[in-house]
């Protein structure tokens, strides 16, 4: 799917903050249970709970 110009995506009838930096770009997401994850090519950059309604940033956790 493509991101509009705005920083909301439109999933599963409700306006979701995506990214602004990904304005226009593609991203991928993959529906699982009640969960949806969006990636932006091989990276996971958020998570839309569809059963409370909240979306939450992923942020990448590197070793030391």
């Amino acid at each position: 799917m493509r991101r509009g110009k705005g920083w909301a995506t439109r999933l599963a009838g409700k306006n979701w903050k995506i990214s602004n930096a990904l304005a226009g770009e593609w991203v991928q997401v993959m529906q699982l249970k009640q969960r949806l994850q969006v990636y932006y090519c091989t990276t996971l950059i958020r998570e839309i709970d569809l059963g409370i309604q909240r979306s939450t940033m992923v942020e990448r956790w590197i070793p030391s």
